[in-house]
């Protein structure tokens, strides 16, 4: 379920235990089940802190073939590394 692994992401045991939470609390019928499962979950969240995001922009970035040395980047887009651009000539 979900969508497939990123290439190259390990993920940490407490994000493995995250998601077997977050699944198993989704197919749980009985709420006071569901509701130690989730309390799991958010335990863990809690003392790990990471970002979730629930949405993702739908972004399109567009760069002419003339420059040289794009790095697209997830959080700075096609220019966060703007003083490393060149032209071609």
């Amino acid at each position: 379920p979900g969508e497939p692994p990123s290439e190259g992401w390990e993920p940490s045991d407490w994000e493995l235990e995250i998601d077997r939470l977050f699944q198993q609390g989704a197919q749980e019928l009985d709420e006071s089940k569901r509701k130690e499962i989730y309390g799991q979950f958010q335990q863990i969240v809690a003392e790990q802190v990471p970002f979730f995001y629930l949405v993702n922009s739908l972004s399109l970035q567009a760069v002419r073939d003339r420059v040289e040395n794009i790095k697209f980047s997830a959080l700075g887009g096609a220019f966060w590394n703007l003083y490393e651009l060149k032209t071609e000539s």
